[in-house]
């Protein structure tokens, strides 16, 4: 297994458009995430980055919770998606066992406000 640091446009400290929010759990003795919640993960789109889609861990308590899963599905079903702002957020791209993955985490997640126009063409919609 290989990690190697990348860096993402709009990662860290830039607002970044939010699909999805639901929480991440540690995995059990079986090697399953069925264990405690540890976290969120919030399915985020970078628009500088082709609109690459790249799931973002936050540990620890729910840093944002008025803002529901559904919340998020509403905004972007009306094309203007939520804004957050990432910060401490690390990216990594490896491979283990012959497959390659892309992992995430930030130590905080802020709302910055729905976007004020509709969403730039070329944003996946989960209608379409």
């Amino acid at each position: 297994m290989f990690k190697v640091p990348i860096k993402f446009a709009n990662c860290n400290n830039e607002k970044i458009f939010v699909i999805s929010k639901e929480p991440y759990r540690a995995f059990d003795d079986e090697s399953s995430s069925k264990g405690d919640v540890i976290g969120m993960k919030y399915g985020a789109v970078l628009q500088n980055n082709g609109f690459q889609q790249l799931t973002i861990k936050v540990k620890g308590e729910d840093q944002l919770p008025k803002i529901t899963n559904e919340d998020l599905q509403s905004a972007n079903n009306d094309g203007t998606p939520v804004l957050l702002i990432f910060e401490g957020c690390d990216v990594k791209c490896g491979a283990f066992n012959g497959r390659e993955y892309v992992s995430a985490n930030a130590t905080v997640v802020k709302v910055v406000t729905k976007a004020a126009a509709p969403a730039p063409a070329g944003f996946p919609n989960p209608k379409a």
